[in-house]
């Protein structure tokens, strides 16, 4: 004989299934509700972990074109590879090329850095130039596919800047060798440039491989102003670093004047900071001029 469970007689003599339970309206909506509150709790948690992630490639990747140009160096009797202004008709430098918010291919072109004088260096591992943070392309840029330009970085603008030829006066410090960086731990090398840093469609000062504060901009106790800008990639308010010395950093901003929004429209270039962010300014130009100052 069956049990109740198994079959349920009707009025008229035909056995039914069970009826199943259904989940009423308001049920449901607490389900959807607790969803939410747990995707809430953890997307903070998750974009954290990614920017972390971020963040650690970042600084591997200054490591990396780090060593390439220690590499270049070691095999050119201690000689820097050349930081030219690009476009001036001079012999190769470091990279390249120049980036501007046009659709010009130099902008996605791989073979602009591979020929440069860390491209034997860095062969197979051109990501070293671009900061995993760095997705900003301009909307024409974006229309026709590209969710990234090929570079982030620059180059210190008092390494090896220009030929000695070239004529170059004060303030530019020109070290030729490894070995006349008096404070290696205290010199930058590579770091993130803003990427408005220039003019428009490269003009009148495009986004070239050299990241340069002068003098003339620093004022000591009063507010000083960027000549190039650095970025603020990682959350907003970081920025990576690699030094002389061979070790990378994440440097934080101490004040949000620094972290420029981008606009695609490539004119920081002489934003006065107010008195509270000098410090910002200050730290970087005493890591440019290699001065000891400021450590």
């Amino acid at each position: 004989m069956n049990s109740k469970r198994d079959v349920i007689a009707s009025r008229d003599g035909n056995s039914r299934a069970p009826r199943t339970r259904a989940f009423t309206l308001i049920e449901l909506l607490v389900v959807i509700a607790i969803i939410a509150i747990l995707a809430a709790i953890l997307m903070p948690v998750l974009q954290s972990a990614k920017q972390r992630a971020w963040e650690i490639e970042c600084v591997n990747n200054k490591r990396q074109i780090e060593t390439a140009y220690f590499m270049y160096a070691q095999d050119n009797n201690n000689q820097l590879a050349l930081n030219i202004l690009n476009g001036y008709g001079l012999i190769a430098g470091w990279e390249t090329n120049i980036l501007d918010w046009t659709t010009g291919s130099y902008n996605t072109n791989v073979a602009n850095i591979t020929t440069g004088l860390l491209g034997d260096y860095t062969a197979n591992e051109n990501n070293c130039y671009l900061c995993p943070a760095d997705i900003y392309v301009a909307p024409a840029q974006s229309g026709v596919g590209w969710n990234h330009r090929v570079r982030s970085v620059r180059l210190n603008g008092d390494l090896a800047h220009d030929p000695p030829e070239s004529g170059w006066p004060a303030p530019f410090t020109n070290i030729w060798k490894m070995a006349d960086i008096r404070n290696p731990a205290g010199m930058f090398t590579f770091l993130d440039s803003h990427p408005d840093t220039g003019g428009p469609g490269g003009s009148p000062s495009p986004y070239d491989g050299v990241f340069h504060i002068p003098p003339g901009n620093i004022s000591i106790g009063g507010p000083s102003s960027w000549s190039d800008m650095p970025a603020s990639y990682h959350n907003k308010r970081n920025c990576g670093f690699a030094f002389a010395d061979g070790h990378a950093e994440m440097h934080r901003w101490q004040n949000g004047t620094t972290c420029w929004p981008v606009t695609y429209k490539g004119e920081l270039s002489g934003i006065t900071a107010l008195p509270n962010a000098s410090q910002d300014i200050l730290w970087v130009y005493y890591r440019e001029f290699n001065s000891g100052m400021g450590q």
